[in-house]
């Protein structure tokens, strides 16, 4: 039996595969429409550089937004290119270019300033990568190029707001380091006229009033006038010596009269002769004597009372 295909049937296959060659070739031509279309409208310049021939395969139109004929950039070699850079940036370029060239599998991006017929430098980023053969062997440079000269300006701007920020602060800081300093010698000038005016008001009571209590206790007095002659050159000593102050900051706990018996003890005086000045029992004072060491953590030391006090001087 014959099983060999008719002539009709052949003439209806060859229509079919005309039918899905002609479907295949409209696909491709579609594709190639919308490709074609990305690149025509892109604004990013997109170039793909032949490696073997230093020249650019294809520049697409954009290029004329950076005014460049793309067909006239084609007619130009990597070399003549660079003449449109930035003299500082032209190093970096072509070493970025060999990097990609010389790689099998690289992507990398570079920034550099661009030459502008109108307007000058623009600052552009230059994202690449290499494309090869079959065999591995490096075929061209495919790349887009972008205008970042905002950006560019925009972080320029910001450097220069935190460089005068900074500055600011050193500034502030100087400010604040000279008003301490100031503030540093008011406050050794105030100590020492504080100083100055206690030893004025000790020079005036050893010269102007301690003489004639000194001479008033070598008059005829009665045990009561003897005894307030005494007040009042110990509550003078008091006045005129620092010793009571430094008690009484550091030891706030004290009252008024357990300083007043801390500073006569300080002076040597007896428990009998404090409490004839302080008009008190001798067992009062005593009393007062022991609230003071325990106030001063002295309770249960061995440490003399006058000795510890004194050293407040």
């Amino acid at each position: 039996m014959d099983n060999k295909p008719s002539y009709a049937e052949l003439e209806q296959k060859i229509r079919d595969l005309e039918v899905i060659a002609r479907k295949s070739e409209e696909s491709q031509r579609d594709s190639e429409e919308i490709f074609r279309g990305i690149l025509e409208n892109s604004v990013d310049l997109i170039y793909r550089l032949n490696v073997k021939t230093d020249r650019f395969d294809y520049v697409s139109p954009s290029a004329r937004l950076l005014g460049y004929d793309p067909e006239k950039m084609k007619e130009l070699g990597f070399v003549q290119i660079l003449e449109f850079i930035h003299p500082d940036d032209k190093d970096q370029l072509s070493e970025g270019f060999n990097v990609v060239a010389e790689s099998e599998d690289i992507s990398s991006s570079v920034e550099f300033r661009l030459k502008l017929k109108e307007t000058g430098y623009r600052w552009v980023s230059d994202t690449r990568s290499l494309v090869c053969d079959d065999n591995g062997n490096p075929m061209a440079i495919v790349g887009t190029i972008r205008d970042i000269t905002k950006e560019k300006q925009a972080e320029e701007n910001l450097r220069k707001v935190k460089e005068q920020l900074e500055s600011k602060v050193k500034e502030r800081t100087a400010s604040l380091e000279e008003a301490n300093t100031a503030l540093r010698v008011l406050l050794r000038k105030r100590e020492e006229d504080l100083k100055e005016i206690e030893e004025k008001i000790q020079f005036n009571v050893k010269d102007l009033v301690s003489p004639y209590i000194d001479w008033l206790k070598k008059t005829k007095l009665d045990e009561t006038q003897k005894s307030s002659l005494d007040m009042l050159k110990s509550n003078l000593d008091d006045i005129v010596s620092p010793f009571v102050r430094s008690l009484s900051t550091q030891y706030l706990k004290l009252t008024h009269t357990e300083v007043e018996v801390a500073n006569l003890v300080k002076q040597g005086k007896t428990a009998n002769e404090i409490a004839d000045l302080l008009n008190m029992s001798p067992r009062t004072i005593d009393t007062h004597r022991y609230h003071i060491r325990k106030k001063l953590g002295l309770k249960s030391k061995k440490t003399n009372l006058r000795s510890y006090l004194m050293s407040f001087e």
